[in-house]
């Protein structure tokens, strides 16, 4: 054997034991679970704000709210704000958590990240039970005559039509939700009521009806990627006969077993979070569920080394960054597609990494709607090719009318799919159209140097390969397992390194010199 098949060989080796010991080392030491959907996971979750200051050298201090859960259930918390001074309380009642920031002088825009990491399933703690009569009395202290005079009224109508508490429950939250009772609405919100002063207004109808209750801001499990403060869900937390009752507010359903339907981030009727000195926006508000057990993260937390380990793994990316990377480490395994599609099938694409390119473009557009775009536009874009060298242009003016052709056409698209009231015509962004005009322009080189036909087959090859990659990567599973065991990684590299070795016939070769084949036979 001689020094480079020497060196092949160990390289070879050396990638298929670091990844397949990596990966098994992910799964049985740390934890982490084989199936995407695993029943044992954890969340994280990422808040990013935004705060600028009203004047020069303002003084600011943010009030966030945090989750209050049980000791254990906070599996990681941390705040990333650069010259704050930073601590996290209770408030006076105990119902919430609050993290407190503050800065003495600031003169442009700060930021504010909120990173932390639940167990799925964490229990918020309950929060006390508001005594009644002080209840009422701030309620009645609160409203205006009149306002107060239809909140008796509605009670009242309320209490004649319920038996017991639940009924009570059901039957003030169906008010609440019906826009008909316009004299109420008149008095208590001049008008239709916003989602807010709907929340208000049951909790001071029952309230008044002799029921405790506190609202719940809740982040369902469901949700993962960006979400949307505005929209979400809002439960009212009742208590009678000696317990809390959860129900929903929109639906008025009794909702059973909470914790495993959502994360209660904060109790009452304040907003998120709340500055003096300057003004807040929040930026973005990111889920993300990783597939690691309960215990086994526990577990980690208590051990100084496979803490460090995990500290340095994409896992404690921030949750937006994670979504990211969970589409760039699928690059390399759909390079290897590529490679298998040329190298052992031989399908003929426009190089290694454009039909991957045109895949992730697929993304902006859906797979349907990205082939049926890439092929009339690919097609326009030859035939005006054909004109263009009947001018007898040279190659680059004529490259630069195809492509300025393209970006019409492409922009002609999406007003005519727009006019037609179609959402995926308006799909095409910047990516996606850099991607089209480079397919386009390598297409023309390709005709240039090796005739039409050749071109065509190419373009077709590169529409194949890339709804195959396409496929893969954004299959569900495989970026979980990719983004979750990094190990894989090495095991497609030498999957490269086997194929890079190949020196057989592709199989569309065997179908080429079937004839020869035959005639051999003959002889």
């Amino acid at each position: 054997m001689n020094k480079v098949n020497k060196q092949y060989y160990i390289l070879l080796i050396l990638l298929i034991i670091s990844g397949v010991g990596l990966t098994l080392y992910q799964h049985i030491k740390l934890g982490l679970s084989w199936q995407p959907d695993d029943e044992n996971t954890i969340w994280k979750f990422n808040v990013e704000l935004q705060i600028t200051p009203k004047t020069t050298n303002s003084t600011l201090k943010l009030n966030l709210f945090v989750p209050n859960l049980k000791r254990g259930d906070v599996l990681d918390e941390h705040i990333s704000a650069a010259g704050f001074g930073k601590i996290i309380l209770h408030t006076d009642d105990g119902d919430n958590k609050v993290a407190v920031l503050s800065k003495s002088q600031a003169d442009e825009k700060q930021t504010v990240i909120y990173d932390v990491s639940v167990a799925s399933g964490a229990q918020f703690i309950a929060p006390q039970v508001p005594k009644i009569n002080h209840a009422k009395a701030h309620v009645r202290k609160t409203l205006e005559s009149r306002q107060l005079i239809a909140l008796l009224t509605t009670a009242k109508d309320i209490a004649e039509q319920s038996a017991d508490s639940g009924t009570l429950v059901g039957q003030s939250i169906r008010f609440i939700n019906d826009d008909g009772n316009l004299y109420f609405w008149q008095e208590m919100a001049q008008g239709l009521p916003t989602n807010k002063q709907r929340m208000k207004a049951l909790n001071y109808l029952l309230t008044e009806l002799g029921l405790p209750n506190v609202m719940l801001h809740v982040v369902p499990y469901q949700h993962q990627g960006d979400i949307s403060l505005n929209n979400l869900p809002v439960w009212v937390s009742v208590y009678f006969e000696n317990a809390w009752h959860i129900y929903d507010i929109k639906t008025g359903q009794a909702i059973m077993h909470p914790n495993q339907k959502a994360l209660v981030w904060w109790v009452g009727n304040q907003n998120f979070a709340q500055v003096s000195g300057g003004q807040i926006k929040i930026v973005s508000f990111t889920a993300a569920r990783q597939g690691i057990s309960q215990e086994r993260y526990l577990a980690l937390k208590n051990n100084s080394l496979k803490q460090n380990i995990y500290e340095f793994s994409l896992l404690n990316l921030p949750a937006q960054t994670q979504e990211i990377y969970k589409i760039i480490l699928m690059v390399p395994l759909s390079v290897l597609i590529i490679l298998i599609l040329r190298i052992i099938i031989g399908v003929p694409t426009l190089g290694t990494f454009m039909p991957v390119l045109i895949a992730l473009a697929f993304r902006d557009t859906s797979l349907l709607w990205g082939i049926v775009l890439f092929s009339f536009v690919v097609i326009c874009g030859l035939s005006f090719r054909a004109y263009f060298e009947k001018l007898r242009l040279l190659v680059v003016p004529r490259l630069g009318m195809i492509l300025t052709t393209v970006v019409i056409l492409m922009a002609l698209i999406s007003i005519v799919l727009h006019k037609m009231e179609v959402a995926q015509g308006l799909s095409i962004t910047l990516f996606p159209m850099v991607i089209l005009t480079m397919s386009i322009e390598r297409l023309s080189i390709v005709w240039d140097e090796r005739g039409g036909v050749e071109a065509v087959k190419i373009a077709l090859g590169s529409l194949f390969a890339s709804t195959v990659c396409f496929v893969f990567i954004f299959n569900h599973a495989l970026q979980y397992w990719f983004f979750t065991f990094p190990g894989l990684l090495l095991l497609v590299m030498a999957a490269m390194l086997m194929i890079g070795r190949y020196r057989g016939y592709r199989l569309t070769e065997l179908y080429r010199f079937d004839a020869l084949i035959k005639k051999s036979k003959g002889l």
